[in-house]
């Protein structure tokens, strides 16, 4: 299905159409959840606000309301499926590079602009959020979380206009909303204006045009979780010594692609950078 560009107001007979659905919907045990099991007028106005949602977004309201958008205290999360369809309905490219019970890879290009970008998430990130649990999906279905954050990513910093103001699937849910608004303690303005807050400022590679760049995502998300160190501290160590680090990829690239499945040692990589 192709997505449709729909004015920002929706007239007075096409809003009374979304209504009567809503209601009917508010009325389905299933949908009845996606507006908090609240009262039936609440139900219904947080149904609506989904549907109209979608339709701005230019997805089908049924789609949307079966779980493709979800309504989070008054904030949006889209589902992955939803994210993917967005992207490549509009004509926009995407291709998974890696994707591992440890990292996901994704690559996307715009179709009207031309713009390319490779995101990464990685295991090791779920954990630092405080995301991995004994019993929950990041330990059950590991590849299906990775996708979904790398896919949030991607469309996020690629294409925002395909999701709007939407979170990724299960963001709000695991780590906005995991505290009550009462128990977040805010910051004082006096301690907010005088705070020396450090940017964080990623390390971009400076590598030849001849190598493989997802392959060296690939071996850097590899490396930081053999030495259990952070992405973004390998990326500093690289950068640091890269003629060190390249060498040891050029190892690691030779067993793994095509011609051994031997173990790497990523106690080299230590040693080089």
């Amino acid at each position: 299905m192709s997505l449709q560009t729909f004015a920002s107001i929706p007239s007075e007979t096409e809003l009374k159409s979304y209504q009567i659905v809503a209601t009917i919907a508010a009325n389905n045990p299933h949908w009845k959840k996606l507006g908090g099991n609240g009262k039936p007028e609440e139900v219904t106005a947080t149904i609506l606000s989904v549907m109209l949602l979608a339709r701005e977004l230019g997805f089908s309201p049924m789609v949307a309301i079966s779980g493709g958008i979800n309504n989070i205290q008054g904030k949006f999360e889209i589902s992955a499926r939803l994210m993917n369809q967005a992207m490549r309905s509009r004509g926009h490219k995407m291709q998974v590079r890696v994707l591992t019970d440890e990292v996901c890879t994704i690559w996307g290009k715009r179709k009207d602009t031309g713009e390319e970008m490779e995101v990464t998430y990685h295991i090791e990130e779920a954990r630092r959020s405080g995301l991995v649990k004994d019993g929950g999906p990041w330990k059950k279905i590991p590849q299906d979380m990775l996708f979904a954050r790398c896919m949030s990513r991607l469309t996020r910093r690629l294409a925002p206009d395909c999701i709007g103001t939407c979170y990724g699937e299960g963001e709000l849910q695991e780590t906005i909303l995991k505290q009550s608004p009462e128990s977040i303690e805010l910051p004082k303005k006096e301690e907010f204006e005088c705070a020396d807050i450090e940017p964080v400022v990623e390390t971009v590679l400076e590598l030849p045009e001849t190598v493989n760049r997802s392959r060296i995502e690939e071996f850097i998300s590899e490396s930081a979780l053999q030495t259990k160190k952070t992405i973004a501290d390998v990326k500093k160590r690289a950068s640091e010594n890269l003629q060190g680090f390249l060498k040891i990829f050029g190892m690691w690239e030779e067993k793994k692609y095509p011609k051994t499945e031997e173990n790497f040692s990523f106690d080299l990589l230590e040693n080089a950078v």
